[in-house]
C-alpha cells in the first residue's frame, strides 16, 4: 500500500441488528413464516448482506437464543450472588428475573414460546441453558435453606424452574391468569410459590 492510499474505514458488524430484527419478527410470527428476506427488510439490509454474517436463518435463531440465554443466566447469577442479602430470598430473586424477562419481551417470547422443537440444535441449546439455570437455582435454594440436602435442592430447583417457565409464558402471552390477577398480584403470587418451594417463610 502506498503512502497516499487510505485503508477502508472499519465497518462495525451488524450481527446484533440482524438478531434484534429476527427476535422482533419471531415475537409475533411463527418461525416458518419468517424468511431471511423478512429479516433483511426489518433491519434495512439485503439478503446477501445477511448471508455475509450468517449461514442462514437457523444460524440467526441459534445465536439469538444463545444471546438471550447468556444474558438471562447472567441476570440470575447477579441477583443470586451469595454476597448479596437478597440471595437468601429465592422468591425475590426470581421475581426480579421474571420482570427482566418481561423487559426483554421479543427475545423472551422466542425463547419461552416459539423456539421449542424447531430443530435439534435449538433443542440442544435450550437443554444446556436449562441445566445452567437449574444449577444456579439449586445453589439459590441451598443458600436460603442451608440444611437442604443436594438431592432436595435439585428437586426444588426443578420446581422453581418450572414455575418460572410457566409464569413467563403466562406473562408473555398475557393469558387469562395474568389478566385476571394483574401484573402486581401475579408477581406477588409467583414470589410466594417460589419461597414455598424453597421452604422460606414470606410475608409478601
Amino acid at each position: 500500500m502506498t503512502t497516499g492510499e487510505r485503508r477502508p474505514a472499519h465497518r462495525p458488524s451488524r450481527r446484533g441488528d440482524v438478531i434484534d430484527a429476527a427476535m422482533s419478527l419471531l415475537a409475533s410470527r411463527p418461525s416458518e413464516d419468517v424468511t431471511v428476506t423478512d429479516i433483511a427488510d426489518a433491519c434495512g439490509m439485503t439478503p446477501a448482506a445477511i448471508y455475509y454474517h450468517f449461514a442462514g436463518k437457523d444460524d440467526i435463531l441459534l445465536e439469538g437464543l444463545r444471546s438471550f440465554g447468556t444474558l438471562m443466566l447472567a441476570e440470575l447469577r447477579l441477583h443470586a450472588d451469595p454476597t448479596l442479602d437478597v440471595s437468601n430470598d429465592p422468591g425475590a430473586v426470581l421475581a426480579d428475573l421474571l420482570q427482566w424477562i418481561d423487559q426483554n419481551r421479543a427475545s423472551a417470547r422466542f425463547y419461552f414460546i416459539n423456539s421449542a422443537g424447531l430443530s435439534e440444535s435449538i433443542e440442544a441449546l435450550r437443554r444446556a441453558i436449562r441445566i445452567e439455570l437449574l444449577e444456579t437455582m439449586a445453589d439459590l435454594a441451598r443458600a436460603a435453606n442451608p440444611a437442604m440436602r443436594s438431592a432436595e435442592a435439585g428437586v426444588t430447583a426443578t420446581g422453581m424452574l418450572a414455575a418460572l417457565e410457566n409464569s413467563a409464558v403466562s406473562m408473555l402471552s398475557q393469558d387469562e391468569i395474568w389478566l385476571s390477577l394483574g401484573r402486581r398480584q401475579f408477581l406477588v403470587e409467583f414470589r410466594r410459590i417460589i419461597d414455598r418451594l424453597a421452604g422460606v417463610r414470606t410475608t409478601a
